[in-house]
C-alpha cells in the first residue's frame, strides 16, 4: 500500500537516526516532497493526456494552460513539464471519434520562421521554448481539437494522512532521497552522497525488475498473414 506523508516522514527520521529533534517537522516535509518530485522525473512514469484545443492563430501555449484542461488518458492530478507527443485531430474530438495526427519535435530554431500568423496553417511539428512553453508551428487557422501527452510530477502532500498517488514498489526509494536532502542541509556532504546513491541503487534495482520486456515492434513474431 502507498505510504502517507506521515510514513514518509517516520521513514525519513529513522534513515538519518532522528527523533524529531534535529530536523523540524516541517522541513522533512520540503525534503519528501522535492524526493517525491525528483523521483517522479527520473522515472518519467506520471503521464497524463490532455484534452486542450488550439486557438487560432495562436502558436505559444503554456503548460500551465494545458495542466488545467480536461483530461483524457492517465493520472488525473498531476502537474506537467513536458510534453512527449501532441496529437491534431482535424476532424473529431479529442478522447473520442477522429483520426490522430502526430506533429514532429523539433528545436525551436529549426520552426521560429513558421510561427507568423501571416501564414497559418495546419501544424506540423511543435517545440519546447524554456521550460514552460509550447510552441507550434505553423499557427493554426481553425481551433482544431489536439491531445497533449505530458510527463509531469504529482502535487506536493501536505495533511499528515496524505497518501502517496504512485504506486509502490516506486515510493520505496523517496526517503532514502529525503534523507540524503537532510544531511545536505546540515552540510554532511559525505553522508548525503552515500543516501543518494542508495537511493539510485534502489531505483535502479526496480526498474530492472519491472522494464525487463520491451518489443520494439509488436506483431514481428506473428506470421506476415496475421499482422
Amino acid at each position: 500500500m502507498p505510504p502517507t506523508l506521515a510514513q514518509y516522514q517516520t521513514r525519513t527520521l529513522r534513515l538519518v537516526r532522528d527523533t524529531g529533534t534535529l530536523y523540524a517537522l516541517t522541513d522533512i516535509t520540503d525534503f519528501v516532497n522535492e524526493a517525491r518530485h525528483q523521483r517522479d522525473l527520473d522515472t518519467r512514469r506520471v503521464r497524463t493526456v490532455f484534452g486542450l484545443s488550439l486557438t487560432p492563430l495562436q502558436s505559444t501555449y503554456a503548460l500551465t494552460a494545458i495542466g488545467g484542461s480536461s483530461v483524457i488518458r492517465g493520472e488525473a492530478t498531476t502537474i506537467p513539464r513536458d510534453v512527449i507527443a501532441l496529437h491534431i485531430l482535424p476532424t473529431g474530438v479529442a478522447g473520442g471519434i477522429g483520426l490522430r495526427y502526430p506533429l514532429s519535435r523539433l528545436p525551436h530554431s529549426r520552426i521560429g520562421w513558421l510561427v507568423s500568423t501571416s501564414w497559418p496553417g495546419y501544424p506540423v511539428a511543435y517545440a519546447m521554448l524554456g521550460t514552460g512553453n509550447v510552441v507550434l508551428a505553423p499557427p493554426p487557422p481553425i481551433a482544431y481539437p489536439a491531445e497533449w501527452d505530458c510527463v509531469g510530477i504529482y502535487p506536493d502532500l501536505v495533511q499528515q494522512a496524505d497518501v502517496e498517488p504512485m504506486p509502490d514498489p516506486w515510493n520505496d526509494p523517496v526517503p532514502y532521497l529525503a534523507a540524503a536532502l537532510c544531511k545536505t542541509d546540515a552540510q554532511r556532504f559525505d553522508e548525503a552522497d552515500q543516501f543518494e546513491a542508495r537511493y539510485e541503487r534502489r531505483l535502479a534495482r526496480i526498474r530492472q525488475g519491472i522494464q525487463t520486456v520491451a518489443i520494439p515492434m509488436p506483431w514481428a513474431d506473428l506470421p506476415r498473414s496475421l499482422r
